[in-house]
């Protein structure tokens, strides 16, 4: 008898589980996609930051505002973020 109410909890257990996971609109994988994707977001815009302006003078520093790392690598980051959390939104749940 023990058996079967241990095997009946078990099942218990796993139906209540699924129920759980029934609620959540997306699956873990999803979240973590999307945690992902806000992260490449935040560091794509914390790398177009670059360093400080220090220049004597008021010159402009062309050479640090139009830098690779601000026109092209930044960028790129960004929109990589974006592109996974499109992917994390339409990733359908299994």
């Amino acid at each position: 008898m023990s058996k079967k109410n241990e095997t009946l909890s078990n099942d218990n257990k796993s139906t209540a589980e699924q129920k759980e996971n029934q609620n959540l609109l997306f699956s873990s994988i999803n979240y973590k996609l999307m945690i992902l994707s806000l992260a490449l977001i935040l560091i794509g815009y914390v790398v177009m930051i670059g360093g400080n302006n220090d220049t004597p003078g008021g010159k402009f520093p062309y050479e640090e505002i139009y830098s690779a790392q601000r026109i092209i690598i930044s960028p790129i980051i960004i929109l990589s973020g974006f592109g996974i959390a499109i992917y994390a939104i339409l990733k359908s749940k299994k």
